[in-house]
């Protein structure tokens, strides 16, 4: 397919810098020879699977070589169809990925397009570059960074033909051609530090072959640069924690220009560095002294919009107003990075009490300036929504998220015809959505506001619908929306639920903390999650029916067996804590791979039972979790260590009782230990305990933007994982999931816990 070119440039959140697009090279030309520039490349297609395994990763999806070619393979794990394999040599500096590739029929072009490139990723795989043909459903040639659109045209593949694809990283740029035909690029500066470097494809039936990795050769200060630039984007990243590296930072980007007086161009290189660095640790002064120094024109915009944010922070919103416009106005091809550096600031402590006059200019001007399909407005002080009568968004999907603001009106969303995605959960002042006069929204967020009814919307063309903690004690507002698939009525009032009965397409239902006991009127055919914690019910026969559940939420309940679960056999997951079981019945033959439950009811008999059954090394964790509850009966004197494995000169045990945080740390401290906290690298080995996949409370605490453990040691391993959602949040506690990440979690939230003892 021919592409069609247009601009669209978003800049990271992360760093504030500028991205640009394709528009700024010359997107017609062919390749030049590549070994002339390049040198010659290493091939790392396998033709075996001996090669594959000694050259390559695989980290998620299946691989296989097939007629000597790397290939994307139906998972029947029932995981997610993304598939990602990485080089086993990592990649810094300069350096190219090529490969041919194609979509063997029209069954695998219908899983997803998505023949991609990942380039300079985290260990993670969470902040990374993913420079992808057929993204976003086959339909654009993108590079993605983390999550955001740097730079994206128009381009669908089809089955059956062949591509060959590249990808470049050249200095501060990306470039992605398809053909030998360059179809975007973008710059972005001072990050490109991940070293994973490898292929995605999603679904099955993708082929590749002719892989080859060309590295240029860096030169010295090149070198020198990128190991500066690693310290410099974490202090960026996180100047709470990593401030005190500033000095460091600065001392090296000063070197390296005093080794190297006649290399011109390092002047604006370094002095646009330092200038960022003391930006984002607010030596105001600083950062001007830097601009003044640079000398390059390339530079004009960068400086501007450097300005711009200095402006802002300092509460110079008049300055900052005039610079961010002159932004938008001079540098058009840069818009989409000029309107994410402004919403990063609007989000953040200095966008607080902003007058109204300044508040609607802002947010306007990254509403009407933004190439993000999402509208994200979270927890921005807004009282109004105003501003959007001056905007008209033209997006194939529209995505407004106003979480946590004090907003009373939704009548500027009237002038849509179809909203995607729509949020306004915790705003108290909101109570009615008549004013939207009837318009279709896919998903619709309400929780914890007052609305009460969806007079307003198109019921049938509802999908989701969020709306917990809101008092409702009954169900009325679902009728006519007869194609739910994800409904959340968490803390509510509910006791009866009969109006789900015509209810025949729901996937994921969340009943948690109510007040019911009779589930016969949910329609279990389709449902694959299913979450009834904290609710007064006895009966779980009608579960029975639920042929297709991989997540089952029983914990606090009133339920004796678990007989009528015994067939479920694509169940993954049951939580049943704080129960009064008094049997498992045939359910114990085979339990499901996260299995959480309680034996206080429970004889000795039955109990020596389980262990038997469970002897079998695919029930090991079980049979520990057994141990250890049949050992805590003991009180003070259980000997919980005995179970621990030893690292070093540290014991760790995942506890399998469900508490607090607060009383998590109690118990800990009862027998001698503490919370895990993970300190030292080898720690923070995914297979450092082996445990059941959930989330375990561990002893990182964050408070006032600064981490610590709980035993006051220092944070240096870091595997937090950032949401959206609490980031006006100045107190977090963290928990640990199955790939160790920290993600933070309400500290009342009842979770199992890992416990620690040092030596």
């Amino acid at each position: 397919m021919k592409p069609i070119f247009y601009l669209s440039i978003i800049i990271s959140v992360f760093l504030f810098i500028s991205c640009g697009n394709s528009n700024q090279f010359k997107t017609s030309s062919k390749i030049a020879s590549y070994d002339s520039f390049w040198g010659n490349p290493v091939d790392y297609t396998p033709t075996n699977e001996k090669e594959l395994a000694k050259n390559w990763i695989v980290k998620s999806g299946n691989w296989k070589v097939i007629d000597g070619k790397l290939e994307a393979v139906k998972n029947d794990k029932g995981d997610s169809e993304g598939h990602v394999i990485l080089f086993k040599k990592n990649l810094v500096g300069d350096y190219a990925i090529e490969f041919n590739a194609s979509i063997t029929s029209k069954e695998a072009l219908e899983t997803g397009g998505d023949l991609s490139i990942i380039m300079a990723s985290d260990p993670l795989l969470e902040k990374r570059y993913d420079l992808q043909i057929g993204g976003i459903g086959n339909k654009y040639a993108i590079i993605m960074m983390y999550k955001f659109s740097v730079s994206k045209l128009p381009y669908e593949l089809v089955s059956g033909e062949v591509y060959k694809i590249r990808a470049e990283k050249l200095g501060d740029s990306l470039s992605l051609y398809c053909n030998d035909v360059l179809l975007v690029a973008c710059k972005n500066k001072y990050f490109l530090t991940g070293r994973l470097n490898g292929i995605y494809a999603y679904g099955k039936g993708k082929r590749f072959w002719n892989i080859k990795v060309y590295e240029k050769k860096m030169r010295n200060y090149d070198i020198e640069i990128v190991t500066a630039d690693r310290i410099l984007s974490k202090v960026i990243n996180f100047p709470s924690k990593y401030r005190r590296n500033a000095n460091i930072v600065r001392s090296m980007y000063n070197d390296i220009h005093s080794a190297y007086p006649r290399e011109v161009p390092l002047n604006d290189i370094i002095n646009m560095r330092l200038a960022n660095l003391e930006l984002s640790v607010n030596n105001f002064k600083r950062v001007e002294y830097h601009l003044n120094k640079v000398t390059g024109k390339l530079n004009k915009y960068d400086i501007l919009l450097l300005k711009a944010r200095a402006a802002f922070m300092q509460r110079d919103f008049k300055l900052a107003k005039e610079y961010f416009s002159l932004c938008i106005k001079k540098y058009k091809n840069f818009r989409g990075g000029t309107v994410v550096s402004l919403k990063d600031l609007l989000h953040s402590n200095y966008g607080n009490n902003l007058s109204a006059e300044y508040q609607n200019f802002f947010w306007k001007l990254y509403v009407q300036n933004t190439h993000d399909r999402k509208k994200n407005l979270i927890s921005s002080h807004l009282k109004s929504i105003d501003f959007l009568n001056e905007t008209e968004i033209v997006a194939e999907k529209i995505y407004f998220d106003f979480k946590d603001n004090e907003i009373s009106s939704l009548v500027p969303l009237s002038k849509y015809k179809e909203i995607d995605y729509l949020r306004v959960s915790s705003n108290k002042k909101l109570t009615t959505l008549k004013e939207l006069k009837n318009i279709a929204i896919k998903s619709l967020i309400l929780n914890d506001t007052k609305i009460s009814s969806l007079d307003g919307i198109n019921r049938k063309e509802l999908i989701k619908l969020d709306i917990g903690n809101s008092g409702l004690k009954n169900l009325e507002l679902l009728k006519d929306c007869l194609n739910l698939k994800y409904l959340d009525f968490r803390f509510n009032n509910l006791k009866k639920i009969e109006e789900l009965k015509p209810l025949e397409s729901l996937v994921s239902l969340y009943l948690n903390h109510n007040q019911i006991e009779d589930l016969t009127p949910i329609n279990f055919k389709t449902i694959k999650n299913l979450y009834l914690g904290d609710n007064l019910i006895s009966n779980i026969e009608p579960i029975q029916k639920a042929e297709l559940l991989v997540s089952l939420d029983l914990n606090n309940n009133k339920i004796e067996s678990l007989e009528h679960l015994s067939n479920l056999e694509k169940l993954n997951l049951l939580l049943c804590v704080n129960n009064p079981l008094k049997s498992l019945g045939s359910f114990a033959e085979k339990p499901p791979k996260r299995f959480y439950f309680t034996i206080d009811e429970l004889d000795n008999k039955y109990i020596e039972s389980l262990r038997a059954n469970w002897s079998k090394e695919e029930y090991e964790l079980h049979k520990m979790n057994l141990d250890i509850l049949i050992e805590l009966k003991k009180g003070d004197k259980a000997n919980l260590k005995q179970f621990a494995v030893k690292k070093r000169d540290h014991y760790y045990l995942s506890v399998p009782v469900f508490l607090n945080l607060k009383d998590a740390h109690k118990f800990c401290k009862k027998f001698g230990g503490h919370l895990i906290s993970i300190v030292e690298k080898f720690e923070s080995d995914e297979k450092l305990i082996e445990r059941m996949g959930y989330y375990h409370w561990m002893g990182l605490e964050e408070k006032n933007n600064t981490f610590k453990w709980s035993t006051g040691e220092y944070v240096d391993v870091d595997n937090v994982y950032k949401i959206e959602d609490d980031r006006n949040t100045k107190d977090r506690v963290y928990a640990i999931n199955s790939f160790n990440r920290w993600i933070s979690k309400p500290p009342d939230t009842l979770l199992p816990f890992i416990i620690e003892w040092d030596e």
